[in-house]
């Protein structure tokens, strides 16, 4: 079927069929791989109407297992397409919502079949540095100190990686006069790099995602003191690292310099 609706609407009747029909013939009773196979297809959808499919479909999963069904239960795999669901409509509250209630339940329930890890969380942070929400900033960066406070206390193997940290630094540059966001971002990649150096992990290392979002941070801080001598400081830690002949960063770095001479 090359229509995606009717794919999508399709592989939901044909669920239904499978729940109606396993009242009298146990052997075609739906998984939790049947339904994560559901869940996933509804959220690559993109639409508000996909993330609502997704996640009754999770809740019907949820109600299966208090009943007792065999073979299904609700999983990290299943909690994180329902969270992708959300992120993918373009909402992250009601993405962080969800991962919230999965953290909860590994951490208070002990339910180790809803082990968040750093797919789910990223998920969720790559979510809120699309959204032109105002709280996107805060709200990527709350959920970033948490991942870590769940990771130091022991209820969380997974921690942040650089991709979590540039996830952050993308949120901080779609928020456009966010209030000290230059400085932010500077201490999010002396965090970084001091990270890389404590644990001996490179990939820690601020990378060249990871300037391009600085270099955008710094082209619209036309208000931030001393801008020309912070942006020349970073374009020299990119040549250090090799980034600095990278189009972007160069350009990035010439406005900036041109916009300051005319300023004074």
């Amino acid at each position: 079927c090359p229509n995606p609706a009717e794919r999508l609407n399709f592989t939901e009747h044909l669920l239904g069929r499978l729940l109606e029909e396993s009242e009298t013939n146990p052997l075609v009773r739906p998984t939790t791989v049947t339904f994560s196979t559901v869940i996933n297809a509804w959220a690559r959808s993109g639409s508000v109407t996909a993330a609502e499919k997704a996640e009754a479909l999770f809740r019907n999963v949820q109600g299966l297992d208090e009943n007792e069904w065999p073979d299904v239960k609700p999983n990290s795999v299943m909690y994180t397409s329902v969270i992708y669901a959300w992120a993918n409509a373009g909402r992250p509250d009601r993405a962080e919502s969800l991962l919230k209630e999965m953290y909860e339940d590994y951490v208070v329930h002990r339910n180790s079949e809803v082990k968040p890890n750093e797919i789910s969380f990223n998920t969720v942070l790559t979510a809120w540095s699309k959204s032109p929400s105002p709280d996107a900033v805060d709200s990527a960066e709350a959920l970033l100190r948490k991942m870590i406070e769940l990771n130091e206390r022991g209820l969380l193997e997974s921690k942040p990686s650089v991709i979590s940290y540039n996830c952050l630094l993308h949120t901080l540059a779609r928020s456009r006069g966010y209030p000290e966001t230059v400085a932010k971002a500077e201490t999010l990649f002396e965090e970084m790099s001091k990270l890389a150096m404590e644990t001996g992990d490179k990939s820690m290392e601020p990378n060249l995602i990871s300037y391009t979002a600085l270099f955008k941070i710094l082209g619209a801080a036309r208000d931030t003191p001393d801008i020309a001598a912070i942006t020349k400081k970073w374009i020299d830690k990119a040549e250090e690292k090799g980034f600095s002949d990278e189009p972007f960063l160069r350009d990035q770095f010439q406005t900036i310099s041109q916009r300051n001479m005319k300023d004074e």
